[in-house]
């Protein structure tokens, strides 16, 4: 493609200059109330030992996540599940991928008891 014109580049990856966006991802949970049976978006109440894990349907996407408040966290690249402690942790999740838009943000909030 090293001798594509940009604009030919763009309607081949955009088609009709329509950037694609990176579909929403999901919480994983494992925990005795739920083994990776369902994905959530906004959290729940579960017992301890629980480990979050994060999924986006977007092939080729990446996850980043945070446990900051604000307008411009700090965002850590997920690379395994997350052992959550006993208390209330909330997470902010989004998916991303090159030449993509970022996914929406999820948040959720997770009570281990």
């Amino acid at each position: 493609m090293g001798r594509m014109n940009e604009p030919e580049m763009i309607e081949m990856m955009w088609p009709g200059g329509k950037q694609p966006v990176t579909d929403k991802p999901y919480f994983i949970v494992n925990a005795p109330e739920d083994r990776g049976s369902k994905n959530y978006q906004t959290g729940g109440t579960f017992t301890s030992p629980m480990t979050l894990a994060f999924y986006c349907p977007t092939h080729g996407s990446s996850i980043v996540y945070t446990t900051e408040p604000g307008d411009k966290p700090s965002w850590k690249l997920y690379s395994g599940a997350l052992r959550l402690p006993r208390g209330t942790s909330t997470l902010r999740i989004k998916a991303v991928r090159y030449g993509y838009k970022d996914s929406d943000k999820v948040t959720g909030t997770f009570e281990i008891k």
